[in-house]
């Protein structure tokens, strides 16, 4: 049997039907992202409709998002595609094996893309997540190029304390929750993290 998810008029234009042992959607409209109102359709219809929910989700904003999920460390692809300015909300759940969530702040300019590091071991302990690009630039992971739009703010979230220094100048992590938090601000140039 199956479950009109939508309708037009009297006529269902989506139902949710029993195939393989689970259930597959069936849909007389056009599946195309064309909108932004279609995809929190989809998205809407996906998740309440099929319990199909995502490892990664943006709220407050319009930015894209996909993790591609590793067992010890992921990469989280961030774009705001709709070229509208604003601070959203990153929840990921499930984003590494041993790593059950985690939320943070993302800011990004109209048009900008950033391939993020979750979960990542760096020397002396493990980047939880950072909303700069992050490029090593040595084999022990030690010293890290940030990279970012020049003005937009910067994180980095540490599981343990850590200190180094940021483009020449000494830094430590700020505790918050089970999280150790670096904060900056991207200039024009990549900056450098040096970890002691």
């Amino acid at each position: 049997e199956s479950d009109v998810l939508a309708s037009y008029g009297d006529a269902p234009v989506l139902a949710k039907l029993p195939a393989f042992g689970g259930h597959a959607l069936l849909a007389g409209i056009d599946l195309t992202y064309t909108t932004r109102n279609m995809l929190a359709l989809w998205q809407q219809l996906l998740q309440e409709g099929m319990g199909v929910h995502p490892h990664a989700s943006v709220t407050g904003t319009y930015h894209h998002a996909v993790l591609r999920r590793g067992a010890a460390a992921s990469f989280l692809l961030v774009a705001n595609l709709e070229g509208i300015a604003g601070e959203g909300s990153m929840v990921l759940h499930r984003p590494t094996d041993d790593i059950a969530a985690l939320q943070f702040p993302v800011s990004l300019r109209p048009l900008e893309a950033r391939l993020l590091p979750i979960g990542v071991q760096v020397a002396g302990g493990r980047l939880l997540y950072a909303t700069s690009e992050v490029i090593p630039c040595d084999a022990a992971r030690r010293v890290l190029e940030l990279h970012g739009a020049p003005g937009t703010p910067g994180m980095l979230a540490f599981a343990a304390p850590i200190t180094g220094r940021l483009n020449g100048q000494p830094v430590s992590t700020t505790p918050q929750d089970d999280e150790h938090l670096l904060t900056y601000l991207h200039p024009v140039e990549p900056l450098v993290l040096e970890i002691d």
